[in-house]
């Protein structure tokens, strides 16, 4: 018995709506903040109760020249 594949397209499920911000508009955003002119560091505070916990998570470029450091350097750092 020979088994043939059917020509017909399947049928595409729609996407939910925090699939699409996934897949298409988050990445649009980092490479919003990443082509800034205007320098953009994110930080994150790891203990409400205390602020020397100040993290970075990103800085764009504008961010790491205007500080002269390099970003790789800086990512994941306590900024205190």
């Amino acid at each position: 018995m020979i088994m043939r594949r059917s020509s017909r397209p399947k049928a595409r499920t729609p996407r939910s709506p925090r699939r699409r911000f996934h897949e298409e508009l988050l990445p649009l955003g980092f490479e919003i903040l990443e082509n800034l002119p205007l320098g953009v560091i994110v930080l994150q505070l790891d203990n409400p109760g205390d602020i020397r916990s100040l993290r970075i998570v990103e800085l764009n470029r504008a961010a790491a020249a205007v500080a002269g450091v390099k970003r790789d350097d800086c990512r994941g750092r306590p900024l205190a």
